[in-house]
C-alpha cells in the first residue's frame, strides 16, 4: 500500500508468489481519496481485512489509524538507502510477472 492524496494516487494491490512468479490479480486506490474513504476503496480488493497489508512507514499515523479504527492487518513496509532499487531488482528477478487485466493501472506502471 502506498499512501497518496492529490497528485499521487493512494494505491494497494494484492499480490502472490507461485513458482517464482509474480501474480497481481486486484488493485485499488486513486486520487483525492480522504482517510475515512479508505476502508470502501480497500474493500474492493477481497480479502483485504483478512490478509497482511504492508504500507508505505512514511505515514505511521495513518497505519495506525487504519489498523486501530478499522481493525486492518496492517504494519509499516521496511525502508532503507536504496531500498527502492533493491525492490525493483527483486521485480526483475522473477520469472515472469503476471497482472490481471482488471489492474490496468499497475500494468500501465509496469510498462512505464
Amino acid at each position: 500500500m502506498d499512501w497518496g492524496f492529490s497528485q499521487d494516487p493512494t494505491a494497494a494491490v494484492r499480490c502472490f508468489i507461485r513458482d517464482d512468479v509474480l501474480y497481481v490479480d486486484y488493485e485499488a486506490g486513486g486520487t483525492g481519496i480522504h482517510l475515512d474513504e479508505l476502508p470502501e476503496v480497500l474493500d474492493e480488493i477481497p480479502g483485504t481485512r483478512r490478509w497482511p497489508i504492508k504500507a508505505d512507514c512514511a505515514s505511521p499515523q495513518n497505519i495506525s489509524f487504519m489498523a486501530t479504527r478499522y481493525r486492518y492487518n496492517m504494519t509499516p513496509a521496511k525502508k532503507w538507502p536504496g531500498s527502492v532499487e533493491d525492490g525493483i531488482d527483486r521485480l526483475k528477478a522473477f520469472k515472469r510477472i503476471v497482472v490481471h487485466r482488471r489492474c490496468p493501472r499497475i500494468a500501465e506502471e509496469f510498462r512505464k
